[in-house]
């Protein structure tokens, strides 16, 4: 296949081939109407990330970091017009050395030099709360984020954060969003009704399991 292609190219020590391979591989054609859905662009993509992933961090620091999908990539709805959104999580202690710091940016350049314009955040999972509990929309970022890679003990530790921080009028977790208090934060327009927010989140779970 083209993924297996480019990441032969990669394990060469052929970077250049290997970025124009990548970038072939996340190309649709404009007639393409079942690849250009945002599913199945998304699942294309995460491909690449792991596989990206793997080959610029070491097995020390993949270990220790995971990798998730945010936003409109997180929930499955990536378009070709769209930015990736991406979340790296850490641990809070040791602290990233530099040479780890390194191995970041360069995961991060690559997929820039392969075509994707990409945002992306490092967090502990304090921080992750900490913004959680301030702000909703960055909660329900969070509650919709896809793990792509890195260990289930971080994650579940996010997943257990989050569940703690919830701001004071959301009880039970996303799904009983109070619409009140979502207009009054001026989330509802932007992100919908808590019934619209529970099942987006259901159908994401559903299709990306």
């Amino acid at each position: 296949t083209r993924l297996a292609d480019a990441q032969a190219a990669f394990d060469a020590g052929r970077a250049a081939e290997a970025q124009e391979k990548y970038a072939a591989v996340l190309r649709v054609a404009p007639d393409d109407a079942a690849a250009r859905s945002g599913i199945a662009r998304s699942r294309v993509l995460d491909a690449v990330l792991r596989d990206v992933w793997a080959q610029q961090l070491d097995s020390e620091l993949a270990a220790t970091l995971a990798l998730f999908a945010v936003g409109g990539y997180g929930r499955g709805e990536l378009h070709p017009s769209s930015d990736v959104d991406i979340l790296v999580l850490k641990p809070a202690a040791p602290p990233l050395t530099p040479a780890q710091g390194a191995q970041l940016e360069r995961f991060v350049m690559f997929l820039w030099d392969i075509g994707l314009e990409v945002g992306h955040s490092v967090r502990t999972v304090a921080e992750c709360a900490e913004q959680s509990a301030a702000d909703v929309g960055v909660m329900t970022t969070l509650m919709e984020a896809r793990q792509l890679a890195g260990p289930s003990d971080l994650v579940n530790a996010m997943r257990a954060a989050l569940a703690r921080s919830q701001p004071a009028g959301v009880a039970g977790g996303v799904q009983r969003f109070d619409d009140g208090l979502l207009a009054g934060m001026e989330r509802l327009e932007k992100y919908g009704s808590g019934e619209v927010i529970r099942r987006r989140l259901a159908a994401v779970r559903g299709i990306f399991p």
